[in-house]
């Protein structure tokens, strides 16, 4: 949604679509509030993007994962819950964001994370050190 288009970005919608597990019967998408007054100033031009595509990105899923209950995790949630969501889960898509990097690479799971990005730069190397870790190509 705007900064440095080159290594931040969104992950396409299309890879979420061809890489979700089939037999997936919940899909959570964890992300920062939508209240304005709950985010870090900085933060605060993104909230009604975010919500925007977060809200798209819904759609899209449940229509291609029709028999899949599909949620945004952002309300009452604390750090710890959503950290615990994360590595538990069957599959993992970070976003680029230091939030979700860390948990998917302790996820029991299986991982995908942006490999080349100024926020993923140690990466690389563990994605040649652990098969459950996946790189997300962002173009």
């Amino acid at each position: 949604i705007g900064i440095d288009t080159d290594t931040y970005g969104l992950i396409r919608f299309d890879f979420y679509r061809d890489n979700i597990s089939f037999s997936a019967a919940t899909i959570g998408i964890i992300t920062q509030s939508f209240q304005t007054e709950q985010n870090r100033e900085v933060d605060g031009y993104f909230v009604a993007p975010c919500q925007t595509l977060t809200e798209s990105l819904v759609e899209y899923l449940q229509s291609y994962f029709p028999d899949a209950v599909v949620s945004i995790r952002n309300h009452d949630e604390t750090p710890a819950l959503s950290y615990a969501r994360l590595i538990l889960a069957k599959q993992v898509f970070a976003g680029i964001s230091t939030f979700s990097i860390f948990p998917a690479l302790a996820s029991f799971g299986i991982a995908y994370i942006p490999a080349n990005t100024k926020f993923s730069y140690f990466v690389p190397p563990l994605l040649l050190q652990n098969n459950k870790v996946n790189d997300i190509q962002m173009r």
